[in-house]
């Protein structure tokens, strides 16, 4: 026995390829380099994954989670930005921590869908000029400024979030729209399209004014409207795209009725808004009698109580064929107040071709003392039938168009809000089919609900036991039991 405990004090050292070999042989390092490969495995597929992610489109990876789907973009737009062929810089005015995310998340929606489109911070605290060499505006935080080659646009931040404040004084509430695709897609419609239509609005008959919601929304199709006085001027401007008559008051001048006539003939477009008046407007009606259409005098009711809003001077007409109506044409409701009706019998050129765009049910009825109205309801005397009350004329020969709404009431905000938005669309539907302007871009605002949670007083007295106390006290329960349990072990 001593023997051989002298002979293992004197044996040799093991080499290190025999130390190495029983060392790796062990279990122990076997299971270790298991999991060290296994680790390495898993972070190499989340590396890959990640960048895979970091590829895919906004669309997928940031899901527009609001209730209003403030950063869902319209099929007009993925046309609209899909089909760029020239590059197109957004410049995003904001400071550093200070993104708006709607804001943000819609932007990247834009890079996907074109390559043609790039989006560029600019901090207007490290570069307090860049944005004054595109706009004299007032500059704004989380504004935009969209370029193309030679063209630019400044979209403020207001204009994105609009908000109303036109029942603050009555009610005390105040509404706010998200109007971050309209305006972007708008602009960038403006800065790559090669011609801009101009509308001219003749000035001078009235202090009746568009509703500001209207006027925005022809901004939005980039056209530029522009007044226009014909008695200081013998002819319409040849860059006139569309000359709008806008609710005249007072009529107009044989000179002027006659400079309307000339530039018709020679294939000019007019869109003629009118309302209700007291006054006789010959001169104007002259023109349009040419076309073979005449006003009616008094306001239309509707007899049929499905076929108006509330009142019977609150018409939901019926919507004729034609181009301009073909995108409202089926399932869309026009509120069209106070409208007057259009006789489309008379005689006219053989070119000329009239349209109705609405008209009423035949138990609609007209009624002429309305500054007296002693009742809502059909009255003796009073005319009764189906009335167009809206029509678009065509001339083959001149090439000439002329749209004639008789309703002053229907583009206003409050009125549009109850069709959806369907009485700017069938107003801009006119201006397009008349400026044949390359944008036509109708996308509505879209109302920021605020949601709120409303809990009763005993529901919030419980949910503060559940989350204060009891929650907590099974968590220690359960971390006392599994201790417990492993301790066992």
């Amino acid at each position: 026995m001593k023997k051989k405990q002298n002979q293992d004090a004197f044996a040799p050292e093991k080499s290190f390829k025999e130390t190495f070999k029983e060392m790796t042989s062990a279990k122990a390092f076997r299971l270790g380099g298991y999991s060290a490969v296994s680790i390495i495995v898993v972070l190499v597929i989340a590396v890959v994954l990640n960048l895979a992610v970091g590829k895919l489109p906004s669309s997928i990876t940031k899901l527009d989670m609001s209730a209003d789907k403030l950063t869902t973009i319209s099929q007009q737009t993925k046309d609209k930005v899909s089909a760029l062929e020239q590059d197109v810089t957004i410049y995003w005015i904001v400071q550093e921590g200070n993104e708006d995310p709607a804001t943000e998340q819609l932007l990247s929606r834009y890079v996907d869908l074109s390559s043609h489109v790039k989006i560029q911070k600019k901090d207007p605290v490290v570069n307090p000029n860049f944005a004054s060499q595109y706009t004299s505006e007032q500059i704004y935080n989380n504004s935009l400024v969209v370029e193309s080659g030679e063209r630019s646009k400044y979209v403020a931040y207001p204009d994105i979030y609009v908000t109303d404040y036109s029942q603050y004084y009555t009610t005390g509430q105040t509404s706010t729209t998200f109007d971050g695709e309209g305006q972007i897609t708008s602009a960038i419609d403006y800065v790559t399209s090669e011609k801009v239509p101009t509308m001219y609005v003749l000035d001078g008959h009235g202090k009746a004014e568009m509703d500001v919601n209207l006027v925005s929304m022809i901004s939005k199709q980039n056209i530029e409207v522009t007044p226009l006085n014909l008695l200081s001027k013998d002819k319409v401007p040849e860059d006139c795209g569309t000359l709008l008559i806008y609710a005249p008051e007072t009529d107009l001048t044989k000179d002027e009725a006659k400079t309307v006539t000339e530039y018709l003939k020679t294939g000019g477009k007019l869109l003629l808004v009118s309302g209700y008046t007291e006054k006789e407007l010959p001169n104007l009606m002259g023109v349009m009698e040419y076309y073979g259409a005449a006003l009616k005098q008094g306001i239309v009711f509707e007899g049929d109580a499905s076929n108006y809003y509330q009142m019977p001077y609150l018409t939901l007409p019926k919507i004729g064929e034609h181009e301009i109506t073909a995108p409202i044409s089926t399932g869309y409701y026009v509120l069209y107040p106070e409208s007057q009706a259009i006789d489309t019998n008379l005689e006219r050129p053989d070119t000329v071709t009239v349209t109705p765009l609405l008209s009423t049910s035949d138990k609609a009825y007209i009624k002429l003392n309305v500054t007296n109205l002693e009742t809502l309801e059909k009255q003796k005397g009073d005319e009764v039938g189906s009335f167009t009350t809206a029509v678009a004329i065509s001339d083959s020969a001149t090439k000439a168009q002329v749209v004639w709404l008789t309703s002053t009431l229907f583009t206003q905000k409050v009125y549009d809000q109850v069709v959806g938005g369907t009485n700017t669309d069938l107003f801009l539907n006119s201006v397009n089919w008349m400026c044949k302007s390359e944008s036509d871009i109708t996308i509505h605002a879209k109302t920021i609900t605020n949601e709120h949670l409303t809990v009763s007083a005993s529901a919030s007295a419980l949910l503060s036991v559940v989350i204060v106390a009891l929650l907590p006290l099974a968590f220690i329960v359960i971390g006392i039991y599994v201790a417990v349990s492993r301790k066992k072990r």
